[in-house]
């Protein structure tokens, strides 16, 4: 049986002069537990060192990271490492935090931070995933799962940043997919698809690459073929005819 329970814990770092609080809240049993190992500054990072006991491996948690600049509201976005969705349970977890991308070059305050936590469900599950996809063309995505009644925002990512915003639809539970022709090229993109009113409702694809629509190779292939033709005509014929004979005293 699940119980659930909060912790709360004030670290400070002298340096420069930070409140930390974290808050871990979840469905969690007796056997589990979160705490806060080590805090490291180096530069405008941060990075939160923490461990995750779960006898249940299976298990995945939403991690979050928020601060007191917007009274917690929102989580923060310039954030690396184990955090946000799907984080396992282990030891030697980390958040990288960086101040400058987060807050600007000249920002100044005392901050407090929390860390949330609970466990993670996907309110929709995928049942197609794509290792790369070329722009240009369509791409089904079907799921099942999710309110009839609800709004499902779909945005292309890069890491954690919104590289566009590709639609908003009705829960139809499947939708066609065509990447602009001027999708940049390149690995570690996914889908992220939420719903924009309960940011717990959210999944991501798995990460794949974008291909140009015409491979470099099918580009190549006519010329190089071209290439050859014209090589194999502008060979010189081989005469079957044999030399005249050399006569006396020619030389």
């Amino acid at each position: 049986m699940k119980l659930g329970f909060e912790i709360l814990k004030p670290v400070k770092i002298e340096l420069i002069a930070i409140s930390i609080f974290f808050l871990f809240a979840g469905n969690l049993s007796m056997a589990q537990d979160f705490s806060i190992t080590q805090i490291e500054q180096e530069g405008t990072r941060l990075s939160i060192f923490y461990n995750i006991s779960d006898p249940d491996k299976s298990t995945s948690y939403t991690v979050k990271l928020y601060s007191s600049k917007d009274n917690y509201e929102n989580p923060l976005i310039n954030v690396s490492g184990d955090v946000g969705l799907e984080v396992k349970p282990g030891e030697n977890k980390k958040i990288v935090l960086d101040f400058e991308q987060e807050f600007g070059d000249n920002f100044e305050a005392k901050l407090d931070f929390q860390i949330r936590g609970s466990v993670y469900k996907p309110f929709i599950k995928l049942s197609t995933s794509y290792k790369k996809m070329r722009r240009g063309k369509s791409y089904s995505f079907v799921w099942t799962g999710g309110r009839e009644d609800e709004t499902i925002n779909i945005e292309l990512i890069k890491g954690n940043k919104i590289v566009s915003k590709i639609s908003s639809i009705n829960n139809t539970k499947r939708y066609n997919l065509t990447l602009p022709s001027d999708s940049k090229t390149g690995s570690n993109y996914q889908l992220r698809m939420f719903n924009s009113s309960d940011e717990n409702r959210m999944v991501y694809t798995n990460e794949f690459s974008i291909k140009p629509r015409i491979s470099l190779l099918a580009k190549t292939l006519p010329i190089i073929a071209a290439g050859a033709i014209a090589i194999i005509i502008s060979q010189p014929a081989k005469s079957d005819r044999l030399p005249d004979p050399i006569k006396p005293g020619s030389n």
